[in-house]
């Protein structure tokens, strides 16, 4: 029969995390914890007024009441972890309504109880000190009983803990001077005394090197019956945070890691620390990478085996899910699988198991597929403490960003899942704008069109109204309307914000590149409301924005990232690529479409852009080149198999009568005359009847796999169109459905792809 102490202990290590509902057998004690988690929300979201405070307060005190008439005299240790915790709450209640010397009362008595828990008794005597320091308005308060109450760093897991120290070292951190006073009282070498440097900025890599030097020099390996160096561990524990934080990391670091691993038996803080380092060098090494990766298993292994020494409990479960969280990243994709020993595949898969843990054992609520497409009705936001919050929220964005490209996991709701329980948890303002981005971005994907709409406007830009992907993403949205007008009031209002931003204060990479494509959308509006003649007009104002935002006297605007895709000459070849597709619109203009494509082709000869044969492809179609432009397409295909433009070529060269067709049947009218008259002159690419049914089945092929696995072709309504063209030769069942859903995205089909404005 399990002991009441199991469940009390239970929910004390969930409230430490920063859960808000308890079941610990005791209901006073669930009332307490559930009142400290609502002051704590109001606090954290910095929004406890005074009648709010007033209310909570008297809640506070009918809990007491109530424990003291349920609880009888023979459970002192309840009755003392009931008043410590209700102290604090109603000291913290009256402080933050201006009653500072009423709080100080409570914070008195709340300070001399002694309870059983010794990890809860160090985050109520932290919370305690903290605000007995913000009350008498001097920080020395912590000089002298910081380390009565600790010498050591928390565990992720708890998190409260954690937060009261942050708060504490950063009241410190207000006066430099003070806080260096009070820091020369620490123990000089005492990890947390270095942790509480970093929140001075004190990046002293040799002086923490010289320590972990010390402390290995001094340990021993510890014998059968023995433990691991508690000061050894505990310094490893402030190595994940300065190995994070820090940006210039000695090579000496890797020797005494080594020697910290001879020093101790399966111990997970020295594999963290050893997984962390070596992924923050592993960018400029693939052997230091796969040294990150080996550590890692290592860190799962002796995790493992104290899950399992710990009667099947994680002892620190935000240290696990962020360590998945890292490594996926360090890991990037299955070129780093480690066979029998790491798998990629399965580390994602794992990582997403750990947090239905975590929101089951610790009754946080979980946004399933079902509710994910509707979050604003659906979603129940957590206020945690800032190491949980962050883990959590790193760990499903991790999820989607390795997910995002999966067709699967976009159509089953696995996406917008990860990105709305990410939302439940984020607080970091710029982390919940691009959370927010995302999740509309992925409802737009799947043509929810009304719902991201509603997420972009009375979610995200009320509060980040600079956000300038968003405004083009809303825009992308709007233009799915037959009537424009709407998309192009917002382009144009956005790119006339922008153009003041430039003037006044500059305009970062990313925003610079968005500018550019913001341009380029206008244009293809402006094209469909006025045609092309009139776009092609506006063209010169394109070149000029880009010499404008990418002036060639500055690399400081070279790149948005690490591949040959984020630089600016990539950038220049796509604004070429476009004036080229906008010109072979017009016969009298292909002259112009071939000298674009050629200036895109010379831009950069350090790598080779696909884009560049499917604008000639598109040329030689145009100007009834079969032969030619079947080529370039298949030169895409065989780098790309599923890129949309190089099928849908490919597709145009083998159907050419139904050159127009898309566009006409959707509008439900027949082709004219002059397009079907046109098409037959288009010289043929195929030398007999058996190459052409070749031909036609291998794009049969490669449209149904392309429908398959790539989001971009499934929701392609020209990829849809011709499938239905081929299931109606093969007379396949299968036709009127891809009709269907070739009118169906056709409908809700942008004027540009969404993805110019993810970046």
């Amino acid at each position: 029969m399990p002991s009441i102490e199991n469940p009390i202990t239970e929910a004390l290590n969930s409230r430490l995390l920063g859960a808000c509902t308890f079941d610990s057998g005791v209901s006073s004690l669930d009332a307490a914890l559930t009142l400290q988690s609502k002051i704590h929300y109001h606090l954290f979201g910095q929004n406890l007024n005074s009648a709010l405070a007033q209310s909570l307060s008297d809640e506070c005190a009918s809990i007491w009441g109530n424990g003291k008439i349920a609880l009888a005299d023979e459970d002192v240790l309840l009755m003392n972890l009931l008043n410590k915790i209700l102290y604090n709450c109603q000291g913290i209640l009256l402080y933050h309504t201006e009653r500072a010397n009423d709080a100080s009362i409570y914070f008195s008595k709340a300070k001399i109880i002694e309870i059983r828990d010794t990890d809860f008794s160090t985050f109520l005597d932290l919370e305690n000190l903290y605000y007995r320091g913000l009350s008498s308005g001097a920080a020395f308060v912590y000089e002298e009983e910081l380390f009565k109450i600790t010498d050591k760093i928390p565990k992720d897991s708890q998190g409260l803990t954690l937060h009261y120290l942050s708060m504490i070292f950063n009241h410190m951190a207000r006066d430099k001077q003070v806080a260096i006073r009070i820091l020369s009282k620490f123990p000089p070498e005492n990890p947390l005394t270095c942790l509480a440097s970093l929140h001075l900025e004190e990046y002293d890599d040799d002086k923490y090197l010289s320590i972990l030097k010390k402390l290995v020099d001094q340990s021993q390996f510890p014998p059968a019956d023995g433990d691991n160096s508690v000061q050894l561990e505990q310094f490893h524990l402030f190595l994940h945070y300065y190995f994070k934080k820090s940006t210039k990391l000695s090579k000496e670091w890797s020797k005494y890691l080594i020697a910290s691993m001879e020093k101790t038996f399966q111990s997970v803080p020295v594999a963290k620390s050893a997984f962390i380092y070596f992924g923050k060098t592993s960018l400029k090494s693939q052997w230091d990478k796969r040294e990150s990766i080996l550590n890692f298993v290592n860190f799962v292994k002796y995790s493992q085996r104290n899950y399992i020494l710990n009667g099947k409990k994680y002892d620190d479960l935000i240290s696990i899910i962020d360590s998945y969280a890292y490594i996926l990243k360090i890991a990037q994709n299955n070129s780093s699988d480690i066979e029998s020993v790491f798998n990629f595949r399965k580390t994602i898969d794992t990582l997403l198991e750990l947090l239905h843990l975590m929101h089951q054992q610790n009754k946080f609520p979980l946004m399933l597929k079902s509710d994910a497409v509707d979050w604003l009705e659906n979603s129940d936001h957590l206020v945690l403490p800032r190491t949980v919050s962050k883990g959590l929220t790193n760990a499903w964005e991790i999820l989607y960003t390795f997910g995002k490209d999966s067709l699967q996991l976009l159509n089953d709701n696995s996406l917008i899942s990860y990105l709305s329980n990410a939302l439940c948890v984020a607080t970091d303002p710029l982390k919940l704008c691009n959370l927010q981005f995302q999740y509309a971005y992925v409802l737009a994907q799947q043509r929810h069109i009304e719902p991201a709409v509603k997420i972009l406007k009375t979610v995200l830009l009320e509060e980040n109204p600079e956000c300038y992907k968003a405004w083009h993403l809303l825009a992308l949205c709007q233009s799915v309307s037959e009537d424009k007008r709407a998309a192009f009031k917002i382009v144009c209002s956005v790119l006339q914000a922008m153009q003041e931003s430039l003037s006044e204060e500059g305009l970062c990479s990313l925003d610079r590149w968005q500018f550019v494509h913001l341009k380029m959308t206008q244009l293809r509006i402006v094209e469909d409301i006025f045609g092309t003649m009139d776009a092609l007009e506006m063209l010169p104002e394109l070149f000029e924005l880009y010499s404008t935002l990418f002036p060639a006297e500055t690399k400081l605007y070279d790149r948005i990232g690490d591949g040959y895709n984020d630089t600016k000459q990539y950038l220049l070849q796509l604004v070429w690529i476009f004036a080229a597709s906008l010109y072979f619109q017009i016969p009298e203009n292909y002259e112009d479409a071939k000298g674009a494509i050629n200036e895109a082709a010379r831009v950069s000869k350090e790598f080779k852009n696909l884009n560049c044969n499917i604008a000639r492809g598109y040329l030689y179609l145009a100007e009834k080149q079969s032969k030619k432009a079947a080529k370039e397409f298949n030169i895409v295909l065989l780098g790309d198999r599923y890129n949309v433009n190089a099928l849908v070529g490919l597709a145009k060269v083998i159907f050419p009568e139904e050159k127009n067709e898309t566009y006409d049947y959707y509008k439900l009218r027949p082709p004219t005359p002059e397009s079907l008259d046109s098409a037959k002159k288009a010289d043929s690419v195929f030398v007999s009847e058996a190459d052409k049914s070749a031909n036609v089945a291998r794009l049969k092929l490669s449209l149904e796999s392309a429908v398959s696995n790539s989001v971009e072709a499934h929701y392609s309504p020209e990829v849809w169109w011709y499938l239905s063209i081929l299931y109606e030769q093969y007379k396949d069942l299968g036709y009127k459905d891809t009709l269907l859903k070739c009118i169906r995205y056709k409908e809700t089909e942008p004027v540009r792809e969404f993805k110019y404005c993810d970046f």
